[in-house]
């Protein structure tokens, strides 16, 4: 049962993951410091989360297909969003 990965339609998997703004072990993009949240605007910080979601989407997909070499990545971009959404609500 279940689905092979040979099923899946490749070309949807490099469309999905075009848009990433970091590079193989890179985490500075990925780092963010809660001055650097505080300081920011609600609608900046919303753009952020949106696109630390797909970033992070991005990330799951690679990680179950094998091309993440840095698993870090994963902690980092789940922390930042955590960060965000905490200057969020305050």
């Amino acid at each position: 049962g279940g689905i092979s990965k040979d099923s899946i339609d490749e070309s949807w998997f490099k469309n999905a993951n075009k848009d990433k703004s970091y590079k193989e072990g890179d985490l500075n993009n990925i780092n963010m410091k809660k001055d650097d949240v505080k300081n920011k605007q609600s609608d900046e910080l919303a753009r952020d989360l949106e696109d630390s979601r797909k970033e992070l989407r991005g990330l799951r997909f690679d990680l179950a297909f094998g091309k993440i070499k840095n698993v870090r990545q994963i902690r980092f971009l789940k922390r930042k969003i955590a960060r965000i959404l905490t200057a969020m609500r305050g």
